[in-house]
């Protein structure tokens, strides 16, 4: 408990009590390019060296990815950027600043030292699909109320975050599949130009982005819908999806307080409509969207924030005041471990080996008073979740208590029953209609924790019937199990 109290300081300490000094009417606009791509499965199902290839043909300063499957350090190291986080699915040019109680919602990211923005990555359900749904006859207010159960509410815990830094005047990037059309694209020019666009829609989690603050950068950029309808979903052929799939709009790139949308655009698969950076074969089944805009940076009054690299820390702060500059070091039994005096103004990072396995506080200090303070904890690629149930039974209808421990933190880290001789892997490339696993929850980046499975859970398997399950701790977005227990369910 005592550590999760400290993070919650830090946050407070480096975000929120530096708001009032973040906005600068004379800091200047920094050309920022975004890519944000959907990579199908860890991005090395189709092929991986395609996927590194375009990348560095669109040249973005910041990437956020959707289904990552735990691939983000290796993507990172073929590009050659050692800035990334695993938790929020980015990988950056710019040095990130971040915190273990914030890290899965947003990040800021620095352009230059102590001038940033704010970085978000969303991943929405995916099932049902309100487009299929029109298409196989449902009426409006069924897919109305899908899109409320199945996508609106899994923004109502970013909200708040979103709406503290709109307020704040503090630049916000949100990169993203939605797995929802917008509601830009669904008007009455637009009814019949494709077979499932039977009538208007007004989809809710567009407008409610947009009613946030919001700004969808790829139709900023190209307001005809008609000409530019901007497909993201999808340039994949079978046996990876059929071929009466239900093509729309569905990845986006969101921008709050920035100061011009520049240029929009897609990757994707060669001579691919609105497609301007392609590669043969395209790596993945969505088209990645490509922004490039102005943002005008926030100051920050001071951060410490550590990046382990192999087995040394680098130590990045700032501050604007530089009188009399310190950073202490301390082991977990609250030893000093090392500090740094005295330091120059023109100083913003500092390297030293670390203990193996050590886990360190981080102060930065002026004239010895805290002005910054973080936390590092290492990484470790090869754990190995645990999971264990509450009780060996339980019975028709009994909500199911799962807790597990020593898990790798991603975000998109999930739990889920299966019925008994199922192989998760056989869930590639299905949508939830055809998949076999029952129920199912996120462990948003907990390395330890506890869940229960019950009526409310994602998943058309309750309740489960008498008979054997197994239950497991699938990787980061994807079908790759790391564990798996037993589940009997009796009458």
């Amino acid at each position: 408990m005592k550590i999760f109290f400290y993070s919650i300081v830090i946050y407070q300490i480096i975000v929120f009590n530096t708001y009032s000094s973040f906005a600068n009417s004379n800091v200047v606009s920094d050309s920022v390019r975004i890519l944000s791509f959907n990579i199908l499965y860890g991005g090395d199902e189709i092929d991986y060296d395609k996927v590194i290839e375009l990348i560095k043909k669109a040249n973005p300063d910041i990437i956020g990815f959707q289904e990552a499957e735990g691939n983000i350090p290796k993507i990172a190291k073929s590009l050659g950027w050692k800035y990334y986080d695993s938790r929020i699915h980015l990988i950056s040019k710019y040095p990130i600043i971040s915190h273990k109680s914030s890290a899965w919602y947003y990040v800021l990211l620095e352009i230059s030292p102590g001038r940033v923005f704010a970085f978000s990555n969303i991943h929405l359900p995916s099932d049902p699909y309100g487009p299929d749904l029109i298409k196989n006859g449902s009426p409006i207010d069924s897919v109305i109320k899908n899109e409320y159960i199945t996508r609106y509410h899994e923004l109502d815990k970013f909200e708040k975050i979103y709406d503290s830094l709109y307020m704040a005047e503090v630049p916000l990037i949100v990169t993203g599949d939605f797995n929802s059309p917008s509601h830009r694209d669904w008007i009455d020019s637009t009814v019949g130009l494709r077979p499932h666009i039977k009538y208007k829609v007004d989809w809710l989690v567009s407008k409610r982005m947009e009613k946030m603050g919001f700004t969808d950068t790829y139709r900023e950029a190209n307001q005809d819908v008609l000409k530019n309808p901007g497909l993201t979903w999808t340039p994949a052929s079978p046996p990876i999806v059929p071929a009466n799939e239900t093509h729309d709009r569905i990845d986006y790139i969101w921008a709050s307080n920035i100061e011009k949308v520049i240029h929009s655009t897609l990757v994707g698969e060669e001579g691919g409509q609105d497609v301007t950076i392609s590669v043969n074969p395209f790596p993945s089944d969505h088209r990645g969207v490509l922004t490039t805009c102005f943002i005008k940076p926030i100051i920050l009054d001071a951060y410490i924030q550590p990046f382990q690299l192999k087995d040394s820390l680098l130590i990045r702060f700032f501050s604007k005041d530089y009188k009399k500059l310190s950073i202490e070091l301390f082991d977990k039994e609250g030893n000093l471990f090392k500090s740094f005096r005295n330091l120059e103004s023109n100083e913003n990072e500092k390297k030293l080996k670390i203990q193996k396995g050590e886990s360190y506080r981080i102060q930065l200090k002026n004239n010895d008073l805290v002005i910054a303070e973080n936390y590092f904890h290492p990484t470790n690629d090869k754990k190995r979740p645990i999971l264990k149930l509450s009780k060996d039974e339980y019975k028709e209808g009994e909500p199911i208590s799962i807790e597990w421990k020593n898990a790798p933190g991603h975000r998109f880290d999930w739990i889920a029953i299966y019925p008994d001789g199922k192989e998760t892997s056989d869930d590639f490339y299905k949508t939830e209609t055809y998949t076999t696993y029952l129920l199912y929850a996120y462990t948003y980046a907990s390395e330890s924790g506890s869940l229960v499975l019950g009526k409310q859970s994602k998943g058309n398997g309750w309740p489960l019937k008498a008979g054997q399950y197994r239950i497991h701790f699938l990787l980061d977005d994807g079908y790759r199990s790391l564990d798996d227990i037993p589940l009997k369910v009796i009458k």
